[in-house]
């Protein structure tokens, strides 16, 4: 195998289809040179025939998985002497805001361990937050509504203010657009709480008139020194008051002078109820509901708006109220955030208390890796994204809480670490290299590297390299860092993608595992190429494969090694490729690269550096 301080080279698997099952796009991972390859486990929720593979169709999870299923997977991986490591799915949500969603999490996660254990897989990445989006919890039956942005959760116009300085948004006509599309969101609610939530909604909206009646005509007492006929009187001219709230204190005024006689009693318990705070923050917690769910809003105190701004104020109000509860939204704000953080911490006490968990770690290798994630990027015209774990203090600060209650189990803290997204970094608006050195001075080094070319923003993969690629160009000498953390393991849309990738990694001196083919019959070629990579053998399989290339498909492989020392990408330890001269830089098993009248210049697109 290659030296041991160099990083093994992973893979993604891409996801089975109907035109290949797992277990063959587990073996084309291996076959294009890399020596580790990453299974996400979301394919095993697949239901059948929505894109789950022939060989890991199951509805209830990676616990499902047979062990025959299992055994195919451990022969290829053994076939190709490499390494497993998993992902898990994103339906484990250790973030979720009810008691339900984490402990659902912690059991997913815990189905994962499980299944990365089976399969011997070294590290089982997991993201902190399972769902990529913003939304908030609705106030009347506590469902979860998503929004479009995360500026939808502004609690006020100050607020939103303060998110145009966190996400960088400095162009004024963007900014002026999102505070309209901010207003009308709050203004349209009405319309979505009503149709959704009308029978909800209705014994709320009882509940508060008849406590704000109850309420003013306690105040008329007050004001009147218990004197009936004042308080009759005021309750009949007292203007710019909804109707039902003024029936509603005739009615109360009643109960409390019945028969025209004061009944002191119950005024004072009236009174005492009315002073209670956790009665005024009950009734306000109604008023802003009632306000969000009625297409006309009224005051705190049942007044009645007098014109469209005032409505639009009672709105902005009563949104505010409800935002500023805590755990009603999930998005970029410090409250929410903090909430977040409590969740997380709930899933992993919940799964590492878990004693089938704990013997399943203290047993086995498998390590659990956190991965960083990213925002939106409104700047660039992208909304979706996650509303934290994007920023290295955020990432570091939860590797060592999650550390700490590894320790307080029973677990080992060397088995919590972190996988370096560099696509998601890039997305995040820092520097992959600039969020490693950020994560070392908070002492906390990545074991594991998910490695993705994109536009810089999102979660849109492209090869690392390749021409639409903003990441690579934006760190240039990001490998260096990379070189002592675990398996740096390819994510791409395709398998093509892996090849480009490849490829352009040795362009920026890293020595690959898929050297290997190279290492033996070719050796008489240029065997100063492969002692400079760092090898001094292969596995049995790469022999093989060499040796085939060598002797069974002369032009593919005089092709690679004879254009590698000119700067020609490595198709030996891939194949494929033809030779470009005579073929046009065809693909054997799939469509043409490229023309045939690029075919001299093929070597150029495809790698820019001498090698030799």
């Amino acid at each position: 195998m290659a030296d041991k301080k160099k990083p093994a080279i992973g893979a993604s698997v891409p996801g089975p289809n109907e035109k290949a099952d797992f277990f063959a796009q587990l073996m084309n991972t291996f076959e294009r040179g890399v020596v580790s390859a990453e299974i996400d486990l979301g394919g095993t929720f697949a239901k059948e025939g929505a894109g789950g593979g022939l060989a890991i169709r199951a509805e209830t999870g990676p616990r499902s998985v047979t062990d025959r299923q299992v055994a195919k997977v451990k022969d290829i991986v053994n076939t190709f002497a490499g390494d497993i490591t998993v992902h898990a799915p994103m339906k484990a949500d250790p973030a979720g805001l009810t008691g339900i969603e984490r402990a659902k999490a912690a059991e997913i996660l815990k189905q994962s361990i499980e299944y990365s254990k089976r399969v011997g897989a070294k590290t089982l990445t997991v993201h902190p937050i399972g769902s990529m989006g913003y939304y908030f919890i609705e106030p009347f039956v506590g469902t979860k509504l998503p929004v479009q942005s995360p500026f939808m959760l502004a609690a006020n116009k100050q607020e939103l203010n303060k998110l145009f300085q966190e996400y960088n948004v400095k162009d004024e006509l963007m900014k002026e657009q999102i505070k309209r599309e901010w207003g009308n969101f709050i203004q349209t609610l009405p319309l979505t709480f009503a149709e959704k939530f009308a029978a909800a909604a209705a014994p709320i909206h009882d509940n508060f008139k008849t406590n704000v009646a109850q309420e003013r005509v306690v105040d008329l007492f007050k004001q009147h020194s218990n004197d009936l006929g004042k308080v009759l009187s005021d309750i009949k001219k007292v203007n710019n008051i909804d109707e039902e709230i003024r029936s509603r204190m005739m009615t109360q005024f009643m109960r409390l002078a019945p028969e025209g006689k004061l009944d002191n009693k119950m005024l004072n318990e009236f009174k005492k109820h009315f002073a209670n705070p956790e009665v005024q923050n009950f009734i306000e917690g109604q008023w802003s509901k009632v306000n969000l769910a009625s297409l006309s809003p009224i005051g705190r105190h049942g007044e009645v708006a007098k014109n469209q701004r005032q409505e639009l104020e009672l709105r902005e109000k009563a949104w505010e109220k409800i935002m500023t509860r805590e755990g009603m939204r999930f998005g970029p704000f410090s409250d929410s955030k903090s909430m977040i953080m409590k969740n997380v911490e709930d899933t992993f006490s919940k799964l590492l208390k878990d004693k089938e968990t704990q013997k399943m770690l203290k047993q086995g290798k498998v390590k659990i890796a956190l991965e960083n994630l990213f925002p939106a990027a409104p700047e660039k015209g992208y909304m979706q994204g996650y509303p934290m774990f994007y920023k290295p203090a955020e990432m570091a600060k939860l590797v060592k809480k999650i550390r700490s209650i590894a320790k307080a189990n029973g677990v080992s803290p060397d088995l919590i670490t972190m996988t370096f997204d560099v696509g998601h970094s890039a997305s995040s608006n820092i520097k992959p290299s600039e969020f490693l050195k950020e994560l070392k001075k908070h002492g906390v080094k990545p074991g594991h590297v998910h490695l993705v070319g994109g536009p810089g923003f999102g979660h849109q993969h492209e090869a690392w390299g390749d021409w639409m690629d903003e990441v690579s160009r934006m760190d240039p000498g990001l490998f260096k860092n990379l070189m002592d953390m675990g398996v740096v393991n390819i994510e791409g849309a395709d398998i093509e993608d892996i090849e480009i990738t490849v490829n352009n990694m040795w362009n920026d001196g890293v020595p690959l595992e898929a050297l290997m083919a190279m290492s033996t019959a070719p050796g008489q070629v240029m065997p100063s190429m492969v002692e400079k990579a760092g090898y001094s053998h292969a596995p049995s399989y790469w022999e093989g494969v060499a040796r085939g290339y060598s002797q069974g498909f002369f032009s593919r492989g005089m092709y690679s090694f004879q254009y590698e020392t000119l700067g020609a990408p490595m198709r030996a330890a891939f194949g494929g490729y033809l030779a470009p001269a005579l073929h046009g830089g065809g693909h054997t098993i799939g469509p043409d690269r490229t023309p045939l009248i690029w075919a001299s210049s093929q070597p150029t697109l495809y790698s820019s550096k001498r090698q030799g």
